[in-house]
């Protein structure tokens, strides 16, 4: 059933909104593995900053958000659910940060390592642009390989790190990735 009834009127940008869109503008400039994976274009030939300045740009980024969040003024019940998950989820962000956690994150799941590996799975490969695109983020690889090293020998000066057994086998994934028939071996085949 249609109905000829008039749209709502559209929700005006209020400056709650512009925070979390300046937020976002910004993420996605750090990391530009967040801005593939939510389909944002403009940074597929890029690869994130896992070392300690990386993570500290991020965490500057956070607190600066925080900051202007909380001398935000909530105009409608829009804004205080963006204004309570923004706080809730950037300060429990800033929680893992000042622990440590960011810098020494390595396990099977979830770490920088699999970020890196999983985020060619997201990328389309229709077209020789599409393969020149990921043939470009690919050699950023091993920079952002070295970033991350640089952080998990931080934090291992700090004395925090993974658990042994997330450490082999992390290392096992690594030789399985880098072998001959590995996952990035048949990408490259799949592009031929």
């Amino acid at each position: 059933m249609t109905t000829d009834a008039p749209a709502p009127d559209a929700r005006r940008t209020t400056d709650v909104d512009r925070i979390a869109n300046d937020y976002l503008d910004a993420l996605v400039e750090l990391s530009p593995i967040t801005a593939t994976m939510l389909g944002i274009p403009g940074w597929d030939e890029d690869l994130d900053d896992f070392s300690p300045a990386g993570y500290a740009a991020i965490s500057d980024l956070r607190r600066a958000t925080l900051d202007a969040l909380a001398g935000a003024k909530a105009v409608d019940a829009v804004d205080r659910v963006t204004i309570s998950a923004m706080t809730e989820r950037l300060g429990l962000a800033e929680e893992t940060y000042a622990a440590g956690l960011d810098e020494m994150s390595l396990n099977v799941l979830a770490s920088p390592l699999q970020s890196i590996r999983d985020i060619f799975d997201l990328m389309p490969t229709q077209t020789e642009a599409h393969w020149a695109t990921l043939a470009a983020r690919m050699t950023k690889v091993p920079a952002a390989l070295d970033s991350y090293m640089e952080s998990l020998r931080s934090a291992a000066a700090k004395g925090l790190v993974s658990p042994k057994r997330q450490v082999e086998a992390c290392a096992a994934q690594c030789v399985e990735l880098a072998a001959a028939e590995g996952y990035f071996a048949n990408l490259v085949k799949n592009a031929t």
